[in-house]
């Protein structure tokens, strides 16, 4: 093992050292999964011009960032360059050290949150807010952020943060199952029931009072081919208005604003 160079950062011991003795180096539970496409472009790009840029670990040989160039230099068997953290780094450090390189996507922060109760609550892991919210995303094919509206009850800025920060609680699971539920009957009858922007327009009028849930799914089972594909979700409540309103003497008008259930 060789000493190479001085390092400057405050909080990592002064040099970067090599090895191949790959073996010594560990994952740390609650990073983000390794995409095998991100391996496949680092291996190519690494055969081609191979620019040694040492991995981070923590005193434990856990590695901290770097664990995809990990995966290729082990394969390729080439130097592996690391250098060691002489402190402490919590999941929160490493979320910001890996948006450096490659974002966080919403994928990475559930499985990074499911990963740390499986830890922590070893037992009834299956339990707790971010399996629930996976179980409910599997269970009714809905998109991410859709679900974040279902089951936390908002999906915005403030919402979003709070999932990536482990904040995330579920409300009201039981009237959450019952909402996806009936979004899910309109699958029969529209083959895009589960695009982000139709599922948006549909949580935005649905709690509307002048809408009525069992009145829509006739006027939908009766004009499914008047469903077309929008683009956004003010697009998609004008399409659902009109077919609502088709053959009625009475029509109604849908608020197009966020509105919040009662």
């Amino acid at each position: 093992m060789n000493e190479l160079i001085t390092y400057g950062e405050r909080d990592m011991k002064k040099t970067v050292k090599v090895t191949k003795e790959y073996d010594q180096f560990k994952f740390l539970q609650g990073n983000r999964p390794i995409n095998q496409s991100h391996v496949l472009n680092l291996r190519k790009s690494i055969m081609d011009n191979y620019v040694p840029t040492p991995i981070i670990v923590n005193e434990e040989k856990q590695i901290i960032d770097g664990q995809h160039r990990y995966i290729v230099l082990k394969e390729l068997n080439l130097p592996m360059f690391y250098v060691t953290t002489s402190g402490k780094v919590s999941l929160d450090d490493i979320r910001q050290i890996n948006k450096n390189a490659k974002n966080w996507d919403f994928a990475d922060y559930l499985h990074s949150h499911m990963e740390i109760e499986k830890a922590k609550y070893p037992k009834d892991y299956h339990i707790k807010p971010y399996h629930i919210f996976d179980w409910f995303k599997r269970s009714y094919q809905l998109p991410n952020y859709v679900v974040l509206e279902i089951i936390y009850g908002t999906y915005s800025m403030t919402g979003t943060q709070a999932f990536k920060d482990g904040k995330l609680e579920i409300i009201d699971l039981e009237y959450s199952k019952n909402i996806a539920s009936y979004l899910r009957s309109m699958k029969p009858y529209y083959d895009g029931w589960n695009r982000r922007s139709f599922l948006f327009a549909m949580l935005r009028i649905m709690f509307q009072k002048q809408f009525n849930k069992a009145k829509w799914l006739r006027k939908i089972k009766l004009n499914s081919r008047k469903l077309v594909h929008c683009t956004c979700v003010a697009d998609y409540i004008e399409v659902i208005e009109h077919i609502y309103n088709w053959g009625e003497p009475n029509k109604v008008m849908f608020v197009k604003e966020k509105t919040h259930k009662s």
